[in-house]
């Protein structure tokens, strides 16, 4: 195609991690009285990320039904991190929180266990900001209303940092600007034929409608 590249070479700068603060918060989104929604956790992890500091990252998983959970990471000071993180909005009632001081290698990136069985059908779409509608039509897509089952998820991965910092015309990759990355993951059993018709449809369906928001009709994912 007209995107059609060959890499010769790679610069890379490595940065030595060992000891970080992180961990993974589960919340309740019970949405009453002084119990936050999904919406409210939704907004709070943004906060925390993508509007903090660049050494402030994670993902939050929306399992569709499911309580919502933050992986956070604080790449710097371990002390730092845990006064970051302290000072910012938990969202109770919490169902783990295992934060604390991590080795990154060997227990930050296995946050997701290995060996899901299921067969995959994903899409994602770019955002360059995070409103209130976008919000909205995320956490809806997740509620038991709308879910086509429980091993479902959208997946929230936070942007921006460093890699906003270079000119979207000094590499290869041009989405510099881009804050969100949405990841719409459906998941049903191998050979299941009406679970993956309602899964496939569920993906397009919540990746059709937020498309207004998003950066690129054409941005997705491999299962496309």
């Amino acid at each position: 195609g007209g995107n059609f590249g060959v890499i010769v070479r790679f610069t890379l700068q490595l940065h030595p991690l060992s000891d970080v603060y992180a961990g993974v918060r589960v919340h309740v989104p019970l949405g009453f009285g002084p119990f936050k929604s999904r919406e409210d956790l939704f907004a709070q992890f943004i906060d925390k990320t993508l509007q903090g500091p660049d050494e402030a990252t994670g993902l939050m998983v929306l399992p569709c039904g499911g309580p919502v959970v933050e992986m956070l990471l604080w790449v710097g000071e371990v002390e730092d991190g845990k006064a970051y993180f302290d000072s910012k909005a938990v969202g109770w009632p919490l169902l783990e929180n295992s934060m604390g001081i991590k080795k990154y290698h060997s227990e930050v990136q296995r946050f997701y266990p290995p060996g899901n069985k299921n067969a995959v059908y994903q899409s994602g779409v770019l955002l360059t900001e995070v409103s209130e509608g976008a919000i909205a039509k995320i956490t809806e897509a997740v509620s038991g209303q709308r879910a086509p089952n429980s091993a479902s998820a959208i997946i929230i991965l936070p942007l921006g940092g460093k890699v906003g910092t270079v000119a979207a015309d000094a590499t290869a990759y041009a989405h510099r600007a881009m804050k969100i990355w949405v990841l719409i993951s459906g998941n049903f059993p191998p050979g299941d034929d009406v679970q993956r018709e309602k899964v496939v449809q569920w993906v397009r369906d919540v990746k059709a409608e937020m498309l207004p928001f998003s950066h690129s009709a054409a941005y997705g994912v491999l299962s496309e």
